[in-house]
């Protein structure tokens, strides 16, 4: 997803003036993107590279080790739960947005 922001910011510096598309789009979409790439990708891998550290630790410390390891993976599971009502509630309004913009650009 990264790269895919790099090369859509990449896109709207490179594209010529006289398009349709204005240059600023791949701008958005690129900064989106990356935005995105971090919220989906490098967040909760973070949170499982910790929770795999403290699974891999359980055979040497034991107890202590176990309630780490549960702890760190209900921390995973917050973020993804959050996570996941966040994008729902965006759902939402992006739903009411675009039946409101098609409501009103219908041809009368």
């Amino acid at each position: 997803m990264v790269l895919m922001s790099l090369f859509m910011l990449a896109g709207g510096a490179l594209m010529p003036a006289n398009t349709k598309l204005p240059a600023m789009f791949f701008t958005v979409f690129g900064i989106l993107y990356m935005f995105l790439g971090i919220f989906f990708c490098l967040i909760p891998g973070i949170l499982l590279m910790r929770y795999s550290s403290a699974i891999s630790s359980i055979p040497a410390t034991g107890q202590a080790a176990l309630e780490s390891a549960l702890s760190r993976q209900k921390s995973f599971w917050k973020y993804a739960g959050i996570f996941t009502i966040v994008i729902l509630i965006f759902d939402v309004f992006f739903l009411i947005g675009v039946f409101k913009y098609g409501f009103l650009r219908r041809p009368h």
